[in-house]
């Protein structure tokens, strides 16, 4: 070899691997996509939950307790008859308590009591019968709800009345209407111009 020759430098290895694919995703097998495990009808007990409806809690407090949200208890209701009827049983009782409860108070009452004094350094207990006169304001809820149009504060002014053509054409009977109602409620003029055309 001459010097002008230079030598030709030797080709790189070749490595024969197949090109790599990168990793498939790993798909989990979730029966929930989404949230925490749903409570099993195990989980949901109806005496547990008519208990604490007959103690008056509501379908919020009883969603708390069961760390739900309230949606969920209105899906069990629909899911689970025997859990509604559970619950719709358990505020009845404790609503009619409260009625039995209000009753008493509106009409009073009585109970067997025991007075406990010390007398001369002795303990003396005296059975004693306490008497509870009636409640107005009980009484007045009562009357309210049970016999509202005679005990309504608010009356209700019905302006739709049939008015017969000759009183209609009579003066002195449209401006009484006019009064009354100016008395009852008052009405614009407007109203009432409309009224007597």
């Amino acid at each position: 070899m001459s010097q002008n020759q230079t030598i030709p430098p030797e080709p790189a290895p070749v490595k024969l691997t197949a090109p790599v694919k990168p990793p498939a995703p790993v798909k989990l097998k979730r029966k929930n996509r989404l949230g925490r495990p749903k409570k099993t009808k195990c989980d949901i007990d109806a005496a547990v939950a008519q208990a604490l409806a007959e103690k008056g809690f509501t379908d919020a407090e009883i969603a708390k307790l069961y760390d739900v949200d309230e949606h969920t208890v209105n899906t069990w209701k629909k899911q689970y008859p025997l859990f509604y009827q559970s619950l719709k049983t358990g505020k009845a009782l404790a609503d009619s308590g409260v009625e039995a409860s209000l009753y008493q108070r509106a009409r009073g009452y009585s109970h067997p009591d025991l007075d406990i004094r010390v007398c001369d350094g002795r303990l003396v207990q005296t059975p004693i019968i306490k008497h509870y006169p009636p409640d107005p304001t009980s009484m007045i809820f009562w009357l309210k709800n049970r016999k509202r149009d005679e005990w309504c504060d608010r009356i209700e002014n019905n302006l739709n009345m049939v008015v017969s053509q000759g009183a209609a054409n009579d003066e002195a009977y449209l401006s009484r209407m006019k009064t009354k109602a100016a008395i009852s409620s008052p009405v614009n003029n407007n109203e009432w111009q409309a009224f007597e055309e």
